[in-house]
């Protein structure tokens, strides 16, 4: 597995929480690297009308990396008390806008391995 990590452009020093983050998530080795984009901040995920003030404050409220293993609950307690949003309507928006997935990994497990802060532009 990692050559496919090394050839998907993954750092040495990752590869390793990566994997571990990601490999239930993945099919085939050669599906090794499809989630570095995400990690990477190289994805431009698609946000529903409906939920696009909703992201913009939440990532508002969100800090620069590096993230933690409790960013995620730190973080979404903060957007559920600022925003009111709970349950499906405050994570699915959150998940979609920062992998472009509706599942995957654990969100407590992506966040500390975000390289860049997820954004709308």
């Amino acid at each position: 597995v990692d050559e496919q990590l090394e050839n998907a452009g993954i750092p040495n020093d990752l590869r390793a929480p990566y994997w571990s983050v990601v490999r239930g998530n993945t099919g085939t080795r050669g599906e090794a690297g499809a989630w570095w984009p995400v990690f990477a901040g190289d994805i431009n995920a698609e946000v529903a009308d409906e939920d696009r003030d909703f992201v913009t404050t939440a990532f508002d409220l969100l800090g620069e990396p590096p993230y933690t293993a409790t960013t995620w609950s730190d973080w979404t307690n903060i957007v559920k008390a600022e925003t009111g949003r709970k349950g499906r309507g405050l994570f699915m928006p959150l998940r979609l806008a920062i992998t472009g997935q509706a599942r995957g990994p654990e969100m407590a497990d992506v966040m500390p391995l975000l390289q860049k802060k997820p954004s709308l532009d």
